[in-house]
């Protein structure tokens, strides 16, 4: 959704992926395997921001095998707001934020990449949390298309993010 999804963008191009988590979200859900601080790791390593400001180049939170980890933006779709439209949204509400996605946006959903339409409350999300509400209205939209295909989003309040492809449906595989 333009007017809530939000991103992890990395401000120094030097932090670590857990760092820039860190530095949005919280504390990264998993630490490196000998607990010491990645290199790069700085207060200032990135800043949760509207995905509509993204732009190609810009560094971006994502996961991997559940880890946060650092891809680039090639493009954002949609990004001047003459061009967004406006489509059916779904909010797919949990106990730590929510996310605004169109029906057919594919994200981490009980186990596995999903079209959001599948979500049901007490639906698992990428970040171990259920759906606890899902609502539906009309609103902008903005995709920002990621070079390995995955961004972390939330909504810009900071939230817990959701792994998301950064396709819809036809063209995530």
């Amino acid at each position: 959704g333009r007017e809530s999804a939000a991103a992890c963008r990395l401000l120094d191009g030097g932090a670590s992926a857990a760092a820039a988590y860190s530095a949005c979200w919280g504390a990264a859900p998993r630490a490196r395997p000998d607990g010491k601080p990645d290199a790069g790791d700085t207060a200032a390593a990135a800043s949760l921001m509207p995905m509509s400001e993204l732009v190609a180049g810009d560094l971006v939170v994502t996961e991997k095998g559940g880890v946060p980890h650092v891809d680039r933006v090639v493009v954002n779709q949609h990004r001047a707001a003459s061009s967004a439209g406006s489509a059916t949204l779904l909010t797919l509400v949990h106990a730590a934020g929510s996310l605004s996605v169109t029906p057919n946006h594919v994200v981490w959903l009980d186990g596995g990449f999903n079209p959001a339409r599948a979500a049901a409350v007490g639906s698992v999300l990428s970040n171990g949390l259920t759906v606890t509400a899902i609502t539906k209205h009309v609103g902008g939209i903005v995709n920002p298309i990621v070079a390995g295909g995955t961004i972390l989003a939330s909504d810009k309040a900071g939230g817990g993010p959701v792994l998301a492809a950064t396709a819809d449906e036809w063209t995530a595989h």
